[in-house]
């Protein structure tokens, strides 16, 4: 009775949120609606790549294309939420991504070919804004919501984030199968447009405490370093997921070879395999992770949760059962969740208001360069070693990156807590 009466106080922190917070609500869904758009892009662009080049190799260059912006422009997109409004810059960000999105659409209603290469462009300019934009939404996070919120706020976002990404796909296909994929952009473009008109409407002020404008790029990415180096749980927490995105750049770029040619898993249990290995895990860890967060400290948190998602991934590289590699792939996506919640409302509740945007910035740069490096270096080794010892040596250098931080003030909070109230 106890576990069912936490349940429902839980569910009752996520529904009062939304109803007594009426700028969080608006922030919410416009959030759920651009993740939506982005599910649809994420299966519309590369279909029409393939449609248009008969290419699987371009369609691959299609998703290389997307992930370099945030190398590019995330650190730039966190100096410019800390400069400037961040409403407006979410609201410019989204308006403009739903007219270009559109002037798209429209050369598909005119029959006028854009190729391949203008879709490349279509892909940088969509994942260029929203490595741009992208900082101001994590930073006007805590804006809008009170510190005790923030972890719910975060949680609640990924229980979103499950929901779609299990209908997600099945309607991006069928949308594709009956109407073409053309209508999956289009879509994106209406969501994108509803989600600027539900963040003009936040009436809370969202724009930086302590604004400095005159400085210069240089000097906030020294200011940014400085920071960093002085606060001990940002620089490990760093370090320790710089680790865990290098061996999720592994797993995603070998799952679905995994699945298929080692395990031979085809037709609906291959499909079955992602919703177990996501969905479920994401809802749940959205769910419980406010409450993990109330018992333990986030750092204790990342830590264990890093460490038992490496040892998840060694444990799908070292054995071929379906059974053993469905469970391993569910502990270690929620563990990922368990620790990205954490790591977001640890930044969002400790960095100051004027240095959030850039601190978001590095972190998202650090997401960037760590996931397609994973990615890479899987891809060559699985040509000289299996899969399987692909997937384990990443998970082993995971938890070596984790298990270092044992030697550090990482995990000594009141070390942290010091350089918190100094930084």
């Amino acid at each position: 009775m106890s576990k069912i009466l936490n349940q429902l106080k839980i569910n009752s922190d996520f529904v009062n949120l939304l109803k007594n917070n009426s700028d969080f609500n608006k922030l919410f869904w416009a959030r759920t609606l651009s993740l939506i758009g982005t599910q649809m892009q994420r299966f519309g662009l590369p279909w029409l790549v393939y449609e248009i080049s008969g290419s699987a190799a371009l369609m691959a260059v299609n998703f290389t294309v997307s992930l370099l912006p945030g190398l590019l422009f995330g650190f730039t997109g966190g100096v410019i939420a800390d400069r400037y409004d961040r409403k407006k810059i979410m609201f410019w960000g989204d308006l403009i991504a739903a007219v270009i999105t559109f002037l798209y659409f429209m050369t598909y209603l005119f029959s006028i070919s854009v190729g391949a290469s203008g879709l490349f462009i279509l892909t940088f300019i969509l994942s260029s804004l929203a490595a741009l934009y992208t900082p101001s939404f994590d930073a006007a996070l805590p804006n809008i919501v009170e510190k005790k919120d923030i972890v719910n706020a975060n949680s609640l976002f990924n229980v979103a984030r499950s929901f779609i990404s299990l209908g997600g796909p099945m309607v991006a296909g069928i949308l594709i199968g009956f109407m073409g994929p053309w209508t999956n952009i289009m879509i994106n473009a209406v969501s994108f447009l509803i989600s600027s008109l539900l963040i003009l409407a936040i009436k809370q002020q969202l724009n930086a405490i302590q604004i400095n404008e005159k400085s210069s790029m240089r000097s906030d990415f020294n200011n940014s370093l400085s920071y960093i180096k002085n606060q001990t749980w940002l620089y490990y927490g760093l370090f320790i997921t710089f680790g865990l995105f290098l061996a999720t750049g592994s797993v995603g770029s070998l799952i679905q070879y995994y699945l298929l040619e080692v395990l031979n898993v085809k037709g609906f249990m291959f499909g079955f395999s992602f919703t177990l290995f996501e969905f479920i895990p994401m809802l749940l860890m959205g769910i419980y992770a406010p409450v993990l967060a109330k018992k333990y400290e986030y750092e204790t948190l990342i830590f264990w949760g890093t460490l038992i998602f490496a040892l998840s991934i060694v444990a799908m590289g070292a054995t071929t059962v379906y059974a053993a590699v469905i469970l391993s792939g569910m502990i270690l996506n929620a563990s990922a969740v368990l620790v990205l919640i954490s790591w977001n409302t640890m930044i969002q509740v400790r960095v100051p208001n004027h240095m959030l945007g850039k601190i978001s910035g590095v972190a998202i740069t650090i997401q960037s360069v760590s996931l397609p490096i994973g990615g890479a270096i899987s891809s060559l080794l699985v040509i000289y070693i299996s899969a399987q010892w692909t997937l384990i040596t990443f998970g082993l250098l995971a938890a070596l990156i984790s298990l270092s931080t044992l030697s550090t003030p990482f995990l000594k909070p009141a070390k942290n807590e010091e350089n918190i109230k100094a930084g």
